[in-house]
């Protein structure tokens, strides 16, 4: 019995390592890790069901106490937050499942949508243009936000009619259409509608979809500090980020969204069935644009001499 209790001790400290593990970072490993902790469980219980079936009748020890197995539970159940609260402090986040609290990002993340976000140690490293990151609020230290990265330090940025310049040289876009939606307000619970013209955008080596509600918008231009990071939301002209409270210093950043969880959709609801899929997938969410996406590829985008580029 105590050679199957170190085994099966040894199996949960394991299964503590991989769920600190870059493994966690595909949809794939996330579902083998639980396998694999559903697993242990199993053997867990099967061992102890054939052990009580081996003794028969036993007589309790002085340590059989209800009090000792209360202490116990709730050791264990107060482990969780703590090695949460562990990996935060050593890693700068943990892995696990966030939720998207407003528009600024749709819509590529809208309210409610849930998606799996990891820390950056051992999720790729330092920040990069194009990416989606989590960061702290540099009004409230206790406020994750979420937004994608524009500028690196260095970097000069500007908005000249809709349109985003990285260092004078306007990245890469081609329009796909008007874009409308009706989705709750988090505030104040009422229907909004969310409209505007739909383009994909290429930066940093990814595409993702924008949301531009002002063509002729424009801003800066502003140089990115040492040090810090731009972020602006996908939603350009409906999110408050780095064109407010300026660039984000490195320290403030915590994890970086990985794939979906699930899936808010404003015609069915919630759904697991892009579960696992790429943040930085056009199509997804996107069905309705699935045709213009393709004309976008077709012709060489993010090619812009292509004459379906903007």
């Amino acid at each position: 019995h105590v050679k199957a209790g170190v085994i099966l001790s040894l199996c949960t400290l394991l299964l503590g390592v991989i769920f600190l593990s870059p493994l966690l970072s595909s949809s794939t490993g996330l579902v083998a890790a639980v396998g694999l902790g559903l697993l242990v469980w199993l053997i867990s219980i099967g061992d102890a069901l054939m052990s009580a079936r081996k003794l028969g009748e036993i007589e309790l020890r002085r340590y059989n106490k209800i009090a000792l197995y209360v202490v116990l539970y709730v050791a264990a159940t107060l482990s969780s937050p703590l090695a949460s609260a562990t990996a935060k402090s050593l890693l700068g986040g943990a892995f696990g499942t966030r939720v998207t609290p407003s528009m600024s990002m749709a819509p590529t993340l809208v309210v409610g949508d849930t998606f799996f976000a990891g820390p950056l140690p051992l999720t790729g490293g330092a920040a990069s243009r194009g990416e989606i990151l989590i960061f702290g609020s540099p009004h409230d230290p206790n406020m994750d936000l979420v937004k994608r990265v524009i500028g690196l330090e260095g970097d000069v940025l500007e908005i000249r009619d809709g349109r985003l310049f990285v260092n004078d040289e306007p990245v890469p876009r081609c329009h796909l259409g008007a874009y409308r939606v009706t989705e709750t307000n988090p505030l104040t619970g009422a229907p909004e509608v969310l409209g505007g013209e739909l383009f994909l955008e290429y930066l940093g080596g990814r595409t993702y979809p924008v949301l531009i509600n002002e063509r002729n918008g424009n801003w800066g231009p502003e140089r990115v500090a040492p040090g810090q990071v731009f972020f602006i939301g996908d939603n350009r002209f409906n999110s408050r980020d780095s064109r407010y409270f300026g660039g984000i210093p490195l320290e403030y950043l915590r994890s970086r969204p990985l794939y979906r969880f699930e899936r808010k959709s404003a015609d069915s609801g919630f759904g697991f069935d892009q579960f696992g899929m790429s943040l930085y997938n056009a199509e997804h969410g996107l069905g309705s644009f699935r045709e213009a996406i393709e004309r976008c590829r077709s012709n060489g985008f993010p090619n812009e001499s292509s004459d379906d580029v903007d």
